[in-house]
C-alpha cells in the first residue's frame, strides 16, 4: 500500500502522520475541555463560533496559501521541548571553547612563508 505525500503533513518516525484539520481538531478539543472544566471564562457561543473560524481559516489558509498554520508552534515546540534548544547551546559552548585556539592556530597556517 502506497501512501501520498501531502504537503502540510507532519511525520513522525512511526509513519503517523497528522494532516492541517487533525490538529485543528485537537485545538477544538482542548478548548472545549478548558470551557467544560471553566478554565476559559468565555461564554460557550463565543468559544463555538471561535472554533468555527479557526477551522474556517485553517481551511482557506491549506488551500490558498499552502501554508500549515501550525508550523511555527511546531517549531518551537520541539526546540524547546525535544532537546532542539540543548543541541544549539551545545553547539555554541563548543565553538567558543575551541574558538580562540582554532582561530590561533588558522591564523598561523594561513600566513605566507617568505623565505
Amino acid at each position: 500500500m502506497h501512501l501520498i505525500k501531502r504537503p502540510g503533513c507532519c511525520e513522525f518516525d512511526s509513519g503517523v502522520s497528522l494532516g492541517r484539520l487533525t490538529k485543528a481538531c485537537v485545538v477544538a478539543a482542548v478548548a472545549f475541555i478548558l470551557l467544560y472544566e471553566g478554565l476559559l471564562e468565555f461564554p460557550a457561543e463565543l468559544v463555538y463560533l471561535a472554533v468555527i473560524t479557526f477551522f474556517v481559516v485553517v481551511r482557506l489558509f491549506s488551500l490558498l496559501f499552502t501554508v500549515d498554520v501550525f508550523s511555527p508552534f511546531e517549531n518551537l515546540f520541539c526546540s524547546v521541548f525535544m532537546g532542539g534548544m540543548m543541541d544549539a547551546l551545545k553547539r555554541v559552548t563548543e565553538r567558543t571553547e575551541d574558538g580562540p585556539a582554532a582561530a590561533a592556530k588558522n591564523a598561523h597556517s594561513a600566513k605566507p612563508k617568505d623565505e
